[in-house]
């Protein structure tokens, strides 16, 4: 924590420090505190890693609150902002461009899409090293969901799915 708190008093890594006091918020289920220093991240920062992680992160806590409009205007935000700082595109990303992908298709489980978030989370599954509850537990939920047949033949057209092009289609989506 002290580490945060110094980060905190320098400029250049303020909106970052900003994100790590919004994960251990989130992680202790403060969802106020969590808004507001993902919010506070945005606002002083012109990083734009920051600004896409923490929109992702408002997308977040906004969607687990129920508010679904909200959640995909926050996550269209942070894919305008990864797409602008070509934060998908860096190998070093691999992580945190399926982090946005996974949340993507949570956001179209819940809107009945369920072909189309199983392609995304076969994306996603392609390039993350790690697989955490959330996403083994999305992917459980759209296996019992689907027939088997669709489940495979969506999972299938995730596997073949480029990110780039991925990405502008759920820009677009998000946009409506």
């Amino acid at each position: 924590m002290q580490e945060i708190a110094n980060d905190m008093t320098r400029p250049r890594h303020k909106g970052r420090a900003a994100i790590r006091l919004a994960q251990i918020a989130y992680r202790e289920n403060d969802l106020d505190k969590c808004r507001r220093y993902y919010e506070q991240a945005v606002a002083i920062s012109s990083d734009y890693s920051v600004m896409c992680a923490s929109e992702l992160g408002l997308s977040r806590i906004t969607l687990d609150e129920g508010d679904v409009k909200n959640a995909r205007m926050h996550l269209r935000r942070s894919l305008e902002y990864g797409t602008a700082s070509q934060h998908f595109i860096r190998r070093n990303y691999y992580r945190q461009r399926a982090d946005y992908v996974i949340q993507a298709a949570i956001l179209m489980a819940h809107a009945g899409r369920l072909e189309w978030a199983t392609s995304l989370l076969a994306l996603a599954f392609s390039d993350a090293a790690t697989r955490n509850q959330r996403d083994v537990r999305l992917q459980s939920e759209l296996e019992a969901a689907l027939p088997p047949h669709q489940f495979a033949a969506a999972w299938e057209r995730g596997q073949a799915l480029q990110w780039e092009e991925t990405i502008d289609v759920l820009l677009a989506e998000l946009a409506e």
